[in-house]
Formats: structure tokens, C-alpha cells, sequence
């Protein structure tokens, strides 16, 4: 092959090697697995063009090896080498470290459980919110979609997820782009409350975008040689949208990570600031992702006593059961991630849980033997199974000093239909209250079941004329709201509809009411 030849096919492999990189934007920094790979495909291709040889009027391939074959085989020695050496097999003492588990008392660490500011609602229950959202604005459904991020988060004081808006697709990214999306979902994880903030300027920065504003590739080429983990949403205190991009630590190429900051960035005006671990504003909730958290735990259960016992023996290895969820920790101020912790050896047990902070990765282990996650949900669903039910991952709270289970239990349609408290050490103790009485009623079965102080069943009679009267079909229930002495009480259809229907403005009615307002009897 003529040497012009050659040099027309390197520049095409050239400018096809700066597409690549441009579609899938390693970072250019020789720790990072993706931009190996990157030069290796680039060598391999150059290797096999330079390898062509024209014998004639036939082109043959040269047996002789060109540089670029050398250059690769001596790159991919050296990572493998690197990589065996910083392996766990080798410093299993220095993964096991990377977080560090403080023994911690769960009564006194963790504040009794305030159901006006509890994760109630799950992420599936959250993303069917956001999309009833997005169906009562038809302006915006045809160009429009939710994302799928959905970060659990504390937006003033409250428990709420929220999720960007993107775009439904090219065409409608290329009508949109230069004004950008609408703006942000918000749902209460509590009340279910949902809600479009509209941003006074559109988000030009989202997963779906196509060229610059695509916020990964955005990011990563403002930090050409960070690496970096995948970008979440979140808004700040007065609800300034931002994306949050934490930079890894890494030994090698992509071996023991961590986080060493993050990299904060307007979704709107796309201006980025680069922040170390002791500068990153308060308001961001997650600076370590909850996959990394997850691994780190394992690493510190698996190697306390070397890589030989956590491969041969397993004595006292330990490792995070399957799944997690959020709560609210730090006097509300962050979101820490729970899940428990059992042996290696996969029984239905726990030998306790951990609360790790998602902002400062402080981690608590609290020994509490008992019942892992998924045999207290299947206890749940056991005492109504004949509903067939589906039971939600459980959010560990604390119910008089000790931790309990709380989770929802769910019909065919993803309506939650109960609600579920079982205790982590003895998931024998367990209620299901139907959720139209709400929160507050099924916590206070539960305590009144086992005896538990601090639970009211206390009731009032109050009589008097209905000054005011609405209804509301909620998740398949028909309320009724009441003012009476000027007073609102709450009546649900299932459990007073004998009545009920028959009920109008000025009527004198009997009826007797609990601690939270919700009706229990009623007569004209």
C-alpha cells in the first residue's frame, strides 16, 4: 500500500477516532478504563492498516509487527500489571478502609419516627405522580417527557423527589432546543403533593440533548481529565436547578474508588463549579452514589481479615443485603442511605443495618439481629394473602426506641391499598391497616397490637350542623370533608357509607372522631 494511501486512511481513522471520543467522551486521563479502550481501538485499527502490503498487483498483510502493535501490547501489559498490584488481592486492607463503619445507638441517634416527614411514597408510586403531572398539561406532553431521575432529596425541611423535564425525542429536541425545557417535578414524599416548577428560563442543559448540552458530555468536556461518575439532578434551597457530577478517586486504571469532589452545574445557564469534599455547599445531598456506598460496605465486610478469609473460610464476612432505601437523617438536614447488613453465607437474617450519609459518606452500624428486608415484606404480605398484594421496599423508623419496618402494600394497579408496620428484630410483630385511614391510624394499631407506649385511641363526640361539605376520590377512596363547629373532619366511604351519601349542607349530625380528624361513626 503506497505510503499517500496510508496517510489518507490514518487521517479518515483519525477523524473518526475525535467522533468517537466526542460521542462517548472518556475523560483523557490514562486512570480511565474508557479512554484505554479508546486508544487501543485506535492502535488496533492503525496496526492493521499499516499491516497491508501491496505484493503486486495483490494486496498481502505483513508478517512484520508495525509500532503501533508493539505500543499497544506494552500499554495493555502495563495495565494489567498496575491493576494486579492495586487489586484487592493485594491490598484488601486498603479497600476495607475506604469507609468506615461507626458503631452507633439507634434510639439515640435516630429520632422517633415523624410521619408528617416520611418517605411514604416509593420511587414507582413517585414516577405514576410525576407522569399525572405531565397528562394535565397537553401543551406539553407531545414535545416533552419526564425523566426518569427522580432524586430523593431534603427541599426545605421536606422529603421530595425531583426529575427534570427532557425531551420526547430528536424532532422534538431540535423544535425546543433553543428555548430548553419547561423545568422541574417535584413530589412530596409524604403527601404525594405534586407539582411543575416552571423555571423562569428553560433547563438547556438534560440527559436527552444531542450535541453540547447533553450534560454528560457538557461536564466532561469542561473537565476534559475528570473522571467522572454519572450525573444526578437536584435544586437548591430556593429551587435553582442544578446537576451534580462527583469526580472519582481511582489507584490504576479505574481501581479502588472514591469520590474526591464534585463538579456543580447550573442546568439552565450550564456554568460549572468545581468543588473539593470540605467546599461543597450544604444543600447538595448526594455527592457519593449510592452503587459506590453499596460496594464500600461490602469491601470493609468482605476483607476485615484479608483477601484468603473473604475467598477460603469467610470468617466474619459480612456484606449489604439486596436493595436499599432513603431516610431522613441529621435533624433533617440530609438523606442517608439504609440497608441492612448480613453474613456471607445468605441466610434470611440480619446482623444489623447501617445509615450512611449520602453528603459526608458517615456511616453508623447499629447490631440489631432480626428479620432482612425482604422476610419482613413477605411477613407483610402474609398476613392479607389472600389480596395478592405487592409489598414495597420497607424504610427502617423508629418506633419507641426500636427499629421498625415501614412499608406499603400494593393491588395490581400499583394503588397502595395498606399499610405495614413490622418490627426488624421480630418480624412476627406485624400489623396491615387499611391506607384510607392513614399513616397516623396504622402506626397507632401497631403500637396498641404489641402494647407499645405512646399510641392514642382516644375518640370525641361531636355533634353539630355541617357548615360545609366536599368530596374527592382519592387512590380508588371516596373522601368526604366535613365542617362542623368550624372544624374540618375527614369521612371515608368504605368504612361510614351508609350515611354518608345522603349527607347535605345544614344537616345536624352525631358522629365520633379520632386524634387526627378522621370519622369513625356518623348519624343524622
Amino acid at each position: 500500500m503506497k505510503n499517500k494511501t496510508k496517510m489518507i486512511l490514518i487521517a479518515v481513522l483519525a477523524a473518526a477516532a475525535f467522533l468517537l471520543y466526542y460521542m462517548v467522551h472518556p475523560a483523557l486521563n490514562l486512570q480511565s478504563s474508557g479512554t484505554i479502550a479508546l486508544i487501543l481501538f485506535v492502535l488496533t485499527i492503525i496496526t492493521a492498516v499499516m499491516s497491508v502490503q501491496k505484493d503486486g498487483s495483490r494486496f498481502a498483510v505483513s508478517q512484520k509487527k508495525p509500532i503501533p502493535f508493539w505500543i499497544a501490547l506494552g500499554i495493555l501489559c502495563v495495565v494489567l500489571v498496575c491493576n494486579l498490584i492495586f487489586s484487592s488481592m493485594f491490598m484488601s486492607r486498603q479497600y476495607g478502609s475506604l469507609i468506615t463503619k461507626v458503631n452507633g445507638d439507634f434510639a439515640q441517634d435516630v429520632p422517633e419516627v415523624d410521619l408528617n416527614n416520611v418517605a411514604a411514597i416509593d420511587r414507582s408510586s413517585t414516577e405514576k405522580l410525576g407522569d399525572r403531572v405531565m397528562g394535565q398539561l397537553p401543551e406539553l406532553v407531545s414535545q416533552f417527557t419526564v425523566s426518569d431521575q427522580y432524586t430523593q432529596i431534603i427541599y426545605q425541611g421536606r422529603l421530595v423527589r425531583v426529575t427534570p423535564i427532557d425531551y420526547a425525542g430528536f424532532f422534538q429536541y431540535m423544535n425546543n432546543r433553543s428555548n430548553g425545557t419547561p423545568g422541574y417535578i417535584v413530589v412530596d414524599s409524604t403527601t404525594g403533593e405534586s407539582k411543575l416548577v416552571r423555571t423562569a428560563k428553560g433547563l438547556k442543559y438534560t440527559e436527552n440533548g444531542i450535541l453540547g448540552d447533553q450534560i454528560s458530555r457538557h461536564v466532561q468536556l469542561q473537565y476534559p481529565t475528570a473522571m467522572l461518575y454519572s450525573s444526578h439532578f437536584e435544586v437548591d434551597e430556593e429551587g435553582n436547578p442544578y446537576w451534580i457530577t462527583p469526580i472519582k478517586k481511582v489507584a490504576a486504571v479505574d481501581e479502588m474508588l472514591d469520590v474526591q469532589g464534585v463538579i456543580i452545574t447550573d442546568a439552565v445557564t450550564g456554568k460549572s463549579k468545581r468543588c473539593q469534599k470540605d467546599d461543597i455547599p450544604e444543600w447538595v445531598d448526594y455527592v457519593y452514589p449510592a452503587s459506590l456506598i453499596e460496594t464500600q460496605l461490602n469491601d470493609n465486610g468482605k476483607y476485615q481479615s484479608g483477601w484468603w478469609n473473604s475467598m477460603i473460610g469467610q470468617k466474619g464476612v459480612t456484606k449489604t443485603t439486596d436493595g436499599y432505601n432513603y431516610v431522613a437523617c441529621n435533624g433533617n438536614q440530609d438523606v442517608c442511605l439504609y440497608t441492612g447488613i448480613t453474613s456471607a453465607a445468605s441466610d434470611e437474617s440480619n446482623l444489623g443495618f447501617v445509615l450512611s450519609n449520602m453528603r459526608t459518606k458517615e456511616t453508623r452500624y447499629y447490631a440489631a439481629p432480626g428479620a432482612e428486608e425482604y422476610s419482613a415484606m413477605e411477613t407483610a404480605r402474609g398476613i392479607v394473602q389472600e389480596k395478592n398484594y405487592t409489598a414495597t421496599f420497607p424504610i427502617l423508623v423508629n418506633v419507641n426506641g426500636k427499629p421498625t419496618y415501614m412499608l406499603s402494600l400494593k393491588d395490581d394497579a400499583g394503588l397502595v391499598k395498606m399499610y405495614s408496620f413490622v418490627d426488624a428484630q421480630d418480624y412476627q410483630k406485624v400489623t396491615a391497616t387499611d391506607s384510607s385511614k392513614g399513616l397516623q391510624t396504622a402506626l397507632n394499631e401497631y403500637k396498641k397490637a404489641y402494647s407499645i407506649t405512646g399510641y392514642s385511641s382516644s375518640s370525641e363526640t361531636i355533634t353539630g350542623k355541617v357548615a360545609d361539605l366536599r368530596t374527592a376520590v382519592v387512590s380508588g377512596y371516596t373522601y368526604y370533608y366535613l365542617v362542623v363547629n368550624g372544624t374540618a373532619y375527614t369521612a371515608i366511604a368504605s368504612e361510614t357509607d351508609r350515611i354518608l351519601p345522603f349527607i347535605e349542607i345544614g344537616d345536624t349530625v352525631k358522629f365520633e372522631a379520632d386524634e387526627t380528624g378522621v370519622i369513625t361513626s356518623i348519624e343524622k
